[in-house]
């Protein structure tokens, strides 16, 4: 047995018997060292694997220490880990903001609603009149008064060239139901 090893288990068994170095503290700054900076680098190279394995090294450091130096040692270093993470992020995010490369990242003009307006007859075509050009299966082409439109039925299917008459509009179509037989 080596004089820097140390016996983990006894074993009544001689082959069984384990043998391992103490875990070095240096190892564990490095460790948590390099699973910060892969998780500092998955904001530039999104996918996620960085992260996963800045977790695993922030793990590996943690549980390596909490088996040599104890508990109370392995509990403040995943804290001090923790508590370090959400520091770099918070400056990352804040030095970023105001950097040349924060374009890149981050939307810097507001989006209007672009949505589509009712065209001027569409609001006047309430109460009127036409026929199904297309299938509506709730939606198709519509003809009144010689133009054609979008139009949503509030009948579901509605076979072509069925006489239909407008009751409302939304944003982005009319909506007509089958017009009364008789």
């Amino acid at each position: 047995m080596s004089p820097h090893a140390v016996r983990l288990r006894h074993f009544p068994i001689p082959c069984l018997q384990v043998e391992a170095y103490p875990f070095r503290m240096d190892v564990a700054g490095t460790l948590i060292t390099i699973g910060l900076i892969l998780m500092a680098l998955e904001l530039f190279v999104p996918g996620g694997i960085l992260a996963v394995f800045g977790l695993l090294c922030l793990m590996g450091a943690v549980i390596g220490i909490w088996m040599d130096h104890g508990a109370t040692a392995g509990l403040l270093a995943f804290l001090g880990s923790i508590i370090v993470s959400v520091a770099l992020v918070f400056i990352e995010l804040s030095v970023l903001k105001r950097s040349p490369i924060a374009h890149r990242f981050f939307l810097t003009s507001r989006v209007r609603n672009q949505g589509r307006t009712p065209r001027p007859q569409e609001a006047e075509l309430v109460g009127r009149t036409g026929e199904t050009v297309t299938t509506l299966a709730p939606s198709g082409i519509v003809l009144i008064d010689g133009r054609r439109y979008e139009a949503a039925s509030q009948d579901g299917l509605l076979e072509r060239g069925t006489p239909i008459q407008v009751v409302g509009r939304d944003a982005f179509r009319i909506v007509v139901r089958r017009l009364p037989q008789g």
